[in-house]
């Protein structure tokens, strides 16, 4: 009976999981308000959950926290390193890349407009999302392109030159939060 039990318990869980990767390659084309095409890549731009939250009590006391996500799909993995610790911390758009995730046989990259200065930004702007994608896009390109000699470099030195011109493609942009504890844990 157990074995039955079990069996039953992995197909569900199969299904489920199957189901749940359907519902997370759907969302961004249900939910987008705007979609195209950056260089070949689609894109999507997607107002942030948060915003439906802000009632004029909430923006009143604490701001408009909460503006439109972007979405940048490749159809390869443009980068070995993982997204959490690689190249693609260095990438400059805004907030950095907060999003990564497996879409249509490829990958999507993706960041958002929750965080501390984004008021200082026109987040809910579609245009501006579109902006900020197309320097993603710049910064994901120089990452794939010095990958190789980063993931070579032994000398801290050497890494932070090679993460400098991931993070050049937009001039005069401040190194995110994550490039900060990097820098503080001698990776770079």
């Amino acid at each position: 009976m157990k074995e039955i039990a079990d069996t039953l318990k992995r197909r569900i869980d199969a299904t489920r999981a199957a189901k749940q990767k359907e519902d997370r390659q759907q969302w961004l084309d249900d939910k987008a308000i705007e979609t195209g095409e950056i260089e070949g890549h689609r894109f999507w731009v997607v107002p942030s959950p948060g915003m439906a939250n802000e009632t004029p009590d909430f923006v009143a006391r604490f701001g408009r926290v909460s503006g439109l996500n972007g979405y940048l799909h490749f159809d390869k993995r443009p980068v070995s390193e993982p997204e959490d610790g690689g190249l693609l911390v260095y990438v400059p758009v805004h907030g950095g890349i907060t999003f990564w995730g497996n879409h249509d046989g490829g990958v999507v990259y993706g960041f958002d407009s929750g965080h501390h200065d984004s008021g200082r930004y026109p987040t809910r702007e579609p245009s501006w999302v579109k902006d900020e994608l197309t320097i993603m896009l710049a910064g994901i390109k120089a990452a794939a392109r010095v990958e190789s000699a980063y993931l070579a470099a032994i000398d801290p030195e050497a890494r932070a030159l090679l993460a400098e011109e991931v993070n050049a493609v937009r001039a005069g942009y401040p190194f995110n939060f994550r490039t900060t504890l990097n820098v503080l844990r001698g990776r770079i």
